[in-house]
């Protein structure tokens, strides 16, 4: 083979690898989520007063159902099932509570999912959506989209895009929490959005909560250590939802 042929055949080679670099990277971090803990998995299995149905997404069937459906988008890259621990404290309570199981752990690319889990289920009177981080904005989005179908949303260390307003829909409530060593989403980036919420929102500082106890996934790099357990601070969470809900 010729100089010249060979020269074409490693130029070739060489643009090959640089076109299949970036693919090969968003393949990796499309596959890569964060892991719910043992303590999560605990909560995947049903107990008396809980039937744990994991299907298309994630149901919590309580034994005594007040009428009222919660469903919780995850935060980006973080496996469903670390919000478990949650969301079935809330359907002890007698909420119907679904986890929604996105395409690549990203809700970017199902953020009106929701609307299809809604279908299936005529029974419940009313329902609320929630959303961590990623799962937070992506909810608001839907909420935007569908703004007739909800009673109230929930904003785990998130809030509504620049250019999505939630203050003008009608009976719309919200209710938002934000830890105090948060290392992704602190207090001050939060009340910088307040505009886009409705006017009665609700806030819930959580002294010494951070960013990764929002779910149990373990430590999210990036995030700041927190002060108190993880257990505390979900407890803290389904006590002010609960409440929250039932203000109504």
């Amino acid at each position: 083979m010729s100089q010249t042929g060979k020269k074409l055949i490693f130029k070739w080679h060489y643009l090959l690898f640089l076109f299949l670099i970036p693919i090969i990277a968003v393949f990796f971090y499309l596959n890569t989520s964060y892991h719910p803990s043992d303590y999560a998995k605990t909560f995947m299995e049903s107990q008396p007063g809980v039937e744990v149905m994991d299907k298309d997404y994630i149901y919590f069937e309580p034994e005594n159902s007040n009428g009222k459906g919660i469903i919780f988008y995850p935060g980006g890259k973080v496996d469903p099932e670390s919000y478990a621990p949650i969301l079935f404290a809330l359907s002890e309570r007698g909420y119907e509570c679904f986890i929604m199981k996105m395409p690549f752990n990203l809700a970017v690319f199902n953020s009106n999912g929701a609307m299809e889990l809604i279908g299936e289920f005529d029974d419940i009177e009313s329902w609320y959506i929630a959303g961590h981080s990623l799962g937070g904005v992506m909810a608001a989005n839907c909420v935007l989209t569908n703004p007739n179908t909800f009673e109230g949303i929930v904003f785990l260390a998130a809030y509504p895009a620049e250019n999505k307003s939630l203050a003008t829909i009608q009976g719309l409530k919200s209710l938002s929490f934000y830890g105090s060593e948060d290392g992704f989403v602190p207090l001050n980036s939060q009340t910088e959005h307040l505009n886009r919420l409705p006017a009665d929102s609700e806030m819930v500082k959580i002294q010494g909560g951070n960013h990764s106890q929002f779910g149990s996934y373990g430590f999210q790099n990036g995030d700041h250590p927190a002060a108190l357990t993880e257990e505390e601070q979900h407890q803290i969470i389904v006590d002010n939802i609960d409440w929250w809900i039932q203000q109504d």
